[in-house]
């Protein structure tokens, strides 16, 4: 076991879940240090949740310069306060400077620093409301094996330090030496509801290295083999939200194809079981990713050109591949460089709104989204290159799901915690009817009850309804959700084009961007509705 002290009495009350907005802030793109001017197509891009879960923030930093490559870590407080970032070379804290004793995070010797997918890992440490545990991993190139992982690290950060801004209490703490697989970092919550497991993949194995991750640190739990030979390359590794699945996708070479190995998951024991495995012959430019959507049900496949679904609810889940999207003839000019870039997929993440984003392998300046992964076939609605960023970007960042609770009943359930209900939904208006909306619920900790208010007398108890309003005009849209637990509710005000025929001010979100500019300028304006004034209920 590896353990580290810190000079502190931990408060062990768990009794509730808070709102866990660790991922409510996505900090991503290129810095070009050879130019850093305000009005580039380099900097931060910056993807912000808090205001509202319906229409996200998309703003550029021109006080950011870290390099986002590949790899990508980013944490915000409970409450979706940005705290710091991680790029495989050091850590920046909110004021967008280095943070305290967060430099030369990288022992790899290799210019640009550890620049792997899924490279690093950010979680709270358990029992701490102010402690932080960076997972990172080097590379390195090894004779016979070619370029893989090679050490892993742990980081601990004291956000009390240096007036909040934070600090590198405990650095570079090395957790194990081995060849490694590229990346794929990735944990869920244990079944306790407190804890965290952590999976390394070794590389051209059949072995994962276990980690659990408590509040007295890192503990090392034998490896599992699972007798099923995975092959390192370039690829994502998830668990699943609910974190009964494990999924790990590897992009070999056109002579050895590509891999997507899926397993179950017990978040007790933290074991992997019941292996699927599919293998396909790649492309030249085949390269991509994994992700899972929201209801833990479909897994997606994003293969460069392509976009294929999953069923894993079925009984053969390889035999249910359907192709849901073709990269279409898109091409993004980069303003200053002339460069004709045509987007890809490439690696995906599910955001907290319930939409799957994907990065492409050029550097682009759009992501395409999934706007609704829990449908089956093209009703998931891949919308290409939907996401227009300030700046050029390759990457996203790596979170687990934050707002997963225990297994209530289970033989692990030993520290009373409940999954009280936290409600969230997002409004989707139909592009051709503007009066006509979908709501998407986003709560979690297991609701089993939800009705919905939608301001005009119509009620739903549905979990995702449709609801067509008879005019414009403002409505409060409630969404209260419940379990054996408890009960929460959470409220949200759109603005539907305008509600009288006279003069009247109404207050609309425009974002201009990069500020200040030269040549080119990015002016951002809402669709028929804006959300306004979000609140929520007690837990």
């Amino acid at each position: 076991m590896i353990r580290f002290i810190i000079l502190i009495i931990f408060s062990f009350s768990f009794q509730t879940i808070l709102a866990q907005k660790h991922d409510y802030t996505w900090y991503l793109g290129f810095g070009d240090y050879s130019n850093n001017s305000l009005d580039s197509v380099w900097g931060r891009s910056i993807i912000d949740y808090n205001a509202s879960l319906s229409n996200e923030s998309i703003h550029y930093n021109g006080v950011s310069f870290m390099d986002f490559d590949l790899t990508n870590a980013t944490i915000s407080d409970e409450q979706g306060k940005f705290l710091f970032s991680y790029n495989g070379v050091y850590i920046e804290d909110a004021s967008h400077k280095p943070m305290l004793n967060g430099t030369d995070m990288s022992d790899s010797g290799y210019e640009g620093g550890d620049i792997l997918i899924q490279g690093g890992l950010i979680l709270p440490l358990p029992g701490s409301n102010n402690h932080y545990v960076l997972f990172h991993q080097s590379w390195e190139y090894i004779d016979t094996f070619g370029t893989a992982g090679h050490k892993l690290y742990y980081s601990i950060i004291d956000m009390r330090e240096n007036n909040g801004l934070g600090a590198v209490i405990e650095k570079l703490q090395l957790i194990m030496i081995d060849t490694l697989d590229y990346g794929k970092l990735t944990a869920t919550r244990h079944a306790n509801g407190r804890d965290w497991w952590i999976l390394q993949p070794r590389f051209d194995n059949d072995e994962y290295h276990r980690i659990l991750l408590t509040p007295y640190g890192p503990e090392i739990l034998p490896t599992q083999s699972t007798g099923i030979l995975h092959l390192a390359g370039l690829g994502q590794a998830f668990f699943s939200p609910d974190g009964s699945k494990y999924a790990m996708f590897s992009a070999i070479s056109q002579h050895q194809g590509n891999y997507l190995h899926i397993y179950d998951f017990d978040r007790c024991t933290g074991l992997l079981s019941n292996p699927l495995v599919h293998h396909y012959p790649i492309g030249p430019d085949d390269v991509g990713g994994i992700c899972f959507a929201p209801n833990s049900d479909l897994l997606y496949l994003m293969a460069y050109k392509w976009i294929y679904q999953f069923d894993l609810t079925s009984t053969d889940v390889i035999a249910t591949k359907r192709l849901v999207a073709t990269k279409d003839t898109y091409i993004d000019t980069i303003p200053g460089t002339g460069a004709m870039i045509p987007p890809s997929f490439f690696c995906g993440h599910l955001g907290p709104n319930g939409k799957i984003y994907i990065s492409s392998i050029g550097s682009v300046r759009v992501l395409t989204t999934i706007d609704y992964p829990d449908k089956l076939g093209i009703a998931c609605k891949v919308n290409q290159h939907s996401v227009h960023l300030p700046t050029v970007n390759t990457s996203l960042p790596n979170f687990p799901n934050y707002r997963l609770g225990p297994i209530d009943g289970s033989a692990c359930d030993t520290l009373g915690i409940d999954n009280f209900p936290l409600s969230r939904f997002r409004s989707d208006q139909d592009t051709s009817d503007h009066l006509e909306f979908r709501f998407v619920d986003l709560s979690s900790y297991e609701p089993e009850v939800w009705y919905w208010e939608f301001g005009d007398g119509g009620i739903s108890g549905m979990q995702h309804p449709a609801h067509k309003y008879s005019s414009p005009g403002v409505y409060e849209v409630c969404l209260r959700v419940s379990n054996s637990n408890g009960t929460d509710t959470f409220c949200e005000t759109i603005h539907i084009g305008t509600t009288s025929t006279g003069e009247k001010q109404i207050e609309i979100q425009v974002q201009a961007y990069p500020n200040p500019f030269n040549d080119y300028l990015t002016i951002q304006l809402p669709d028929h509705y804006y959300p306004v004034g979000a609140k929520n209920g007690a837990i």
